[in-house]
């Protein structure tokens, strides 16, 4: 959530090689227009779509490694704390956004 904000911010400022923001929010162009490294947004089918921020980061050197996934059955915060993970979808939902992730 506020933790996909501050992820981005840090890729705008340090020198990170990719990050990743799972089912982030807060983030806003300026934000985004900021960042200094690929990103891979995994987003929840209630976050905002993953679109405006891909038009921006298209336009960067490295827009080309950036990545998108939105989790179409997946409610926002389904790798944190709402997330009911003995559901069989959250799980994997959420071993596919680690492996990803790694």
């Amino acid at each position: 959530c506020w933790g996909g904000a501050k992820v981005v911010h840090l890729a705008s400022e340090s020198d990170f090689g990719a990050t990743v923001v799972i089912h982030g929010s807060l983030l806003t162009d300026e934000l985004v227009g900021a960042v200094q490294c690929p990103v891979y947004f995994m987003p929840s089918i209630e976050d905002a779509s993953p679109e405006p921020l891909k038009a921006i980061l298209d336009k960067k050197p490295f827009g080309h490694k950036c990545k998108y996934h939105v989790f179409e059955k997946m409610i926002h915060g389904f790798a944190a704390g709402k997330g009911d993970w003995n559901d069989p979808a959250t799980k994997e939902a959420v071993d596919m956004s680690i492996s990803e992730s790694v």
